[in-house]
């Protein structure tokens, strides 16, 4: 999922590109023009005005802690200017997290539903997981060592991410 992101941010004109994250910091490096709205604090149910958009609004682990995912994806289609793209990433098979609490798990198909009732078109998902990460999520928080398995096994996906373009 990682890849796939970075890849896609390394592709843009990083200096003409205005760019949101909702979640913590983790793309700021990538652009000149970058904003931060941090999640709780900023509601997708209950967004304060929308006086800008931007060309990539990246939504990173907040979609599962949000009480109305169809309200949010609207809101993050609101945030996204015409022709630009939103990146969501959510868990799948993994522990409950609270912040402040857990909601929902998307499955791949779930996931584009939600984004294209939302508006969204060209929603590309992918998914990434098998059963050893699975079983090591569901107890600790693992990180990737050279000694696991990246096989993907597509029926026991952990994470769920899509790009989705607003027309």
């Amino acid at each position: 999922m990682n890849r796939d992101i970075l890849e896609f941010l390394e592709s843009l004109p990083k200096d003409s590109i205005k760019a949101l994250e909702i979640s913590g910091e983790h793309y700021k490096n990538y652009f000149t023009n970058y904003t931060n709205y941090k999640y709780p604090t900023f509601d997708l149910l209950n967004p304060r005005l929308i006086e800008s958009t931007f060309q990539v609004v990246i939504v990173e682990q907040v979609l599962e802690h949000v009480k109305n995912p169809f309200v949010a994806c609207k809101t993050i289609y609101d945030l996204t200017s015409p022709g630009g793209t939103a990146i969501i990433n959510t868990p799948f098979l993994i522990r409950l997290h609270g912040l402040p609490d857990d909601y929902f798990r998307f499955t791949p198909n779930g996931l584009k539903y939600i984004l294209e009732s939302s508006g969204f078109v060209n929603v590309k998902i992918k998914s990434f997981g098998n059963k050893r990460c699975v079983q090591g999520n569901l107890l600790n928080w693992q990180k990737h060592r050279f000694y696991h398995s990246m096989r993907n096994d597509p029926n026991l996906p952990v994470m769920v991410w899509a790009f989705a373009t607003k027309p």
